[in-house]
């Protein structure tokens, strides 16, 4: 008997539906083992089919389901999806989901600065974001950026600041790439 509806019509499923994601494991385990072997990886596929699914309730469930299984690494989930201020979504990534409030803000607001040296600053925030696991033992440390929507980078635009903010969230992903 269910007690929540497995159906989530045009909304995605979440991490938290995995239990109703079904039915895509091959992919999924597919995805995993890319993740797993590869700097960068890219799902694309044409609006409407299920890739935010995939990569929530699938793929980062399955590596969070994982991890003990694999004790020796330990990863560090973030997600993000971009729209009209990419480098605030970008940035929001690699905040605390436990604050809220002025330190959410000034959370924000610091991972935006490493942002504006571009390469340089993604760098240091990834460096940053990984040593905060130094005292769990685990050698083996790997964060996942899940980056949903990254076609809105490349959308029509007008606005110098817009084309600004992308093409500074472009150099950053490709300097940690």
């Amino acid at each position: 008997q269910y007690r929540y509806c497995p159906f989530q019509g045009l909304g995605a499923f979440e991490a938290t539906h995995a239990d109703f994601f079904f039915g895509r494991e091959e992919l999924t385990q597919s995805l995993v083992q890319m993740v797993e072997g590869s700097r960068l990886s890219l799902v694309t596929g044409a609006a409407g089919i299920g890739k935010t699914s995939l990569l929530r309730a699938g793929l980062m469930h399955a590596l969070t389901a994982h991890q003990p299984k694999q004790p020796d690494i330990c990863w560090d989930i973030r997600y993000v999806s971009l729209g009209f201020d990419p480098l605030k979504q970008l940035a929001e990534a690699f905040v605390d989901p436990q604050v809220s409030g002025l330190k959410r803000a000034e959370q924000i607001r610091t991972a935006e600065s490493f942002f504006h040296s571009r390469a340089q600053g993604m760098t240091q925030l990834v460096q940053a974001t990984l040593s905060q696991h130094q005292d769990t033992g685990v050698q083996d440390r790997r964060i996942l950026l899940v980056i949903d929507q990254f076609e809105a980078l490349f959308g029509p635009n007008s606005d110098h600041s817009l084309a600004d903010q992308r093409q500074a969230v472009i150099d950053c992903l490709t300097a940690v790439a």
